[in-house]
């Protein structure tokens, strides 16, 4: 018997792993919202509304929660300034990262948490199949926007976490995502850098004497606490004269920069609409699907889900103990016939226990005390 129990104590952990999102769950689509930098640079970036963002994920049936968000590592201002300049050369450290939980964060530090779509289980793990996608491909953190004024062309693309965000809105809704209302809308925080030029690549960068120079001096700039974001760029543009090297995951851009060289936007930002189509998400590769219906898309990468990962485990293990005891109370303790299976007496008595089991669960639901299977009240 003390076998049993330990067996039952060692399934614990696993039902508690395998619990979570389940077929038939509706799951509604969180946009969370936290500020950003208020605590770690004072008044630098409370003054235009500086905002981190994530998914989050919760079942209208369970109350299961997941989140996911993109985040600079080690930090958002390494994305922007060199860990040192060492032997000649600019030595940096920063990548970015999607972030998987499975809860969301209760702590305060999600200031706005706003209900987006709803989706079903099959397109929460397609999802996680893209977001993986998008976690090995898009492995860096780059803050800015960079923008031709004149054509409105967009030269260097941004990779932050709000991009993250709007591409797992497109993900969602193309998969089959429906809204919550049809006027739903969300805000951003959009970076930009201005130049009426093409931008030009620098070879070798990272060992370019005017792009370590660039670097040096952007690391003495100091950051006073009742300083702007908008007089930073302004100070670096004045000092470069409006040359800006950009660095963007191992490549360094010289950007000429306009006479106004910034802006830092939040505002509203249209959300995917239109004809559902699967080809308008990119890094879906390795995410197989059946396309017989927009809501019946499986994700082949995680296509078995936590019930049938318990059963083969349960399985499993019954048919190593089964067929381990079998065999060594056949050929070292030289038994037969029924007493071959191991701990006879305690799975004989097994049958006793689910009765006394389902007869306790029956007085609860029913309110009875005490009966053939029930327990008296202490």
């Amino acid at each position: 018997m003390n076998k049993i129990i330990i067996f039952i104590l060692f399934l614990i952990p696993i039902l508690q792993f395998v619990n979570g999102f389940s077929d038939n769950d509706d799951i509604v689509v969180l946009y969370l919202e936290a500020p950003l930098f208020f605590q770690k640079f004072g008044t630098l970036l409370a003054d235009i509304n500086a905002f981190h963002s994530g998914l989050g994920f919760y079942s209208l049936n369970s109350n299961e929660t997941f989140q996911v968000d993109f985040v600079a590592v080690p930090g958002v201002l390494e994305s922007i300034l060199p860990n040192r300049i060492e032997n000649g050369e600019i030595i940096w450290n920063t990548s970015g990262k999607v972030q998987f939980s499975d809860t969301i964060d209760n702590s305060g530090y999600w200031s706005s948490m706003k209900e987006i779509m709803i989706i079903n289980n099959q397109i929460f793990e397609t999802f996680l199949c893209w977001a993986q996608n998008y976690n090995e491909t898009l492995s860096y953190y780059q803050l800015f926007d960079v923008l031709n004024r004149d054509t409105d062309e967009l030269l260097v693309k941004s990779v932050v976490c709000n991009d993250f965000v709007w591409a797992g809105f497109n993900s969602l809704y193309n998969l089959g995502g429906n809204y919550i209302n049809q006027s739903i809308v969300a805000s951003r925080d959009i970076v930009t850098l201005y130049t009426r030029q093409s931008i030009e690549y620098v070879q070798d960068g990272s060992t370019n004497p005017e792009i370590i120079a660039f670097y040096e001096a952007m690391l003495k700039i100091s950051l006073p606490s009742n300083q702007t974001i908008n007089s930073l760029i302004q100070e670096i543009s004045e000092l470069f004269k409006g040359n800006f090297y950009l660095y963007v995951n191992g490549d360094y851009y010289n950007v000429t920069l306009d006479s106004s060289p910034f802006s830092f936007a939040y505002s509203e930002t249209p959300l995917p609409k239109g004809e559902r189509d699967l080809s308008n998400i990119t890094l879906l590769e390795a995410c197989y699907h059946d396309q017989s219906s927009s809501n019946d898309i499986k994700n082949g990468k995680n296509g078995i889900g936590g019930g049938w990962i318990f059963i083969i485990i349960l399985v499993s293990f019954t048919t190593v103990y089964m067929v381990g005891g079998i065999l060594i109370n056949k050929f070292k303790n030289n038994k037969s016939g029924l007493d071959l299976i191991p701990n006879k007496d305690s799975w004989s008595g097994l049958g006793n226990l689910i009765s006394d089991g389902i007869g306790f669960i029956k007085s609860k639901a029913t309110g009875s005390t005490s009966g053939e299977n029930g327990y008296s009240r202490l």
